[in-house]
């Protein structure tokens, strides 16, 4: 669990990422699982973003993203949504310590 400070310093790190996933139409599938739960590896922090051709929405697909891969959700605004998941992977620089 993350706390409030360190939400805050997330999202002000989040700020200056672009999107590295879109979802679209297909919504979530296997591959869309995979592939985040690889930048989380490598990243930590991931912004997503919600195509307007998907149905979903994004509170509801950050809550769901967190319980599948064990993530933290950091914020839902509009169709962009954030996530945190501390790395095991050796040689990973932390944006948390």
């Amino acid at each position: 669990m993350i706390t409030t400070k360190h939400r805050a310093e997330l999202k002000k790190i989040a700020q200056n990422l672009k999107p590295s996933l879109n979802i679209g139409k297909d919504n979530l599938n296997e591959n869309i699982f995979t592939e985040i739960d690889n930048y989380l590896n490598k990243n930590e922090l991931m912004k997503v973003k919600i195509l307007q051709n998907s149905s979903e929405n994004a509170k509801d697909v950050l809550e769901f993203l967190c319980s599948r891969l064990n993530a933290e959700p950091v914020l839902a605004v509009g169709k962009v949504l954030i996530l945190y998941r501390k790395s095991n992977i050796k040689g990973v620089k932390h944006i948390l310590e």
